[in-house]
């Protein structure tokens, strides 16, 4: 099974079946659409899977409905969007297959990959989506002012390799923008280097988030990381809304729930996530429960701006949606 990203494996002749996945494949309910994951899966025998995260999630929800494992799949490709380290452990708990995560931008095709070797130490890398990059390539982390940080900081990724992109058609100032004076594509990507040269990549410098009462830049992929696997929790997305000069950005959880999951509370949500390394300053202002995520138009991955627009305009609506205690209180200590 492949997605439709992948067709030119097709047309390569690396592959001779290809099953295209609907949009809309949620309305069958993780039943019935088990079911049909499993009659597919099983019988062709798949052995690589390379699917955006959204679909690959909906397929191991769905399938543990119905299925204990599909024991014929080798790797299984992670793209399009971050994707937790749990969600990894859940797709090999169901596939038995390595976690191969690539890294890469329509303007530049492929920047990095995870490595595939059969070491113990190399699934911890690949579990941590630890990136190669690939030969050719210049990859850099950079600050607000476009200074090279030190190993171990956050700082946008900016790459330079030959098989970039060289404009945006009949748009000079975008493309003009896209580019730093020497030449270094701006991804809009925030990333963390290693000594050893590997990378990670954190999420999108657009979704940062500063909450003011703590003086700290907040990202969403550590919280998610986390809450991902607290007991029932289906998927997560974090975003910042209400955005206020005393506190900064609200910082937001967006959570959706396995089917017949009950909505746990603040407190034992909060003592999960103090138990497994989270502080304070990443705490939710406000926890509201979705059916579903809007996703990008080629429903690839979830659209954070979406899901913020979506969240903010809930917020106008209803201003005590989702409050939390813990921040109602920050709220009172600030204006008291």
């Amino acid at each position: 099974m492949i997605s439709y990203a992948c067709i030119a494996w097709v047309l390569a002749g690396k592959v001779n079946k290809v099953v295209l996945t609907p949009d809309l494949v949620e309305e069958y309910g993780p039943g019935l659409f088990g079911n049909k994951c499993a009659k597919c899966l099983e019988p062709e025998k798949v052995e690589y899977l390379a699917l955006p995260g959204t679909i690959e999630q909906l397929i191991v929800t769905s399938l543990r409905a119905v299925w204990d494992q599909i024991s014929t799949n080798e790797t299984f490709l992670n793209g399009a969007q971050i994707v937790s380290r749990q969600f990894k452990v859940n797709l090999m708990e169901i596939f038995q297959g390595i976690p191969f995560t690539g890294y890469g931008m329509c303007e530049t095709f492929l920047i990095g990959i995870t490595t595939l070797g059969d070491q113990p130490s190399d699934l911890e890398l690949m579990l941590d989506a630890r990136l190669y990059a690939k030969p050719n390539i210049e990859v850099r982390l950079v600050d607000d002012n476009n200074e090279i940080v030190d190993v171990g900081k956050d700082g946008e990724v900016q790459v330079k390799t030959y098989s970039i992109f060289k404009s945006y058609r009949g748009e000079k100032d975008k493309t003009r923008a896209a580019f730093t004076d020497d030449g270094f594509l701006r991804t809009g990507d925030m990333g963390m280097m290693y000594p050893d040269g590997t990378f990670i990549i954190k999420g999108r410098v657009a979704d940062a988030m500063r909450f003011k009462v703590f003086g700290d830049v907040i990202y969403p992929g550590p919280i998610e990381e986390v809450v991902s696997k607290y007991p029932g929790v289906k998927d997560v997305s974090v975003v910042g809304a209400g955005v206020t000069d005393l506190v900064g950005d609200e910082i937001v959880y967006c959570i959706r729930l396995q089917h017949g999951v009950s909505q746990p509370t603040e407190e034992d949500l909060n003592a999960f996530c103090d138990e497994n390394g989270m502080d304070e300053s990443q705490r939710p202002a406000r926890i509201i429960y979705f059916d579903s995520f809007p996703t990008t138009a080629n429903a690839r991955k979830v659209s954070k701006s979406l899901l913020r627009e979506k969240v903010k305009t809930m917020v106008e609506n209803d201003s005590k949606i989702g409050l939390t205690n813990w921040y109602i209180e920050i709220l009172n200590e600030i204006t008291r």
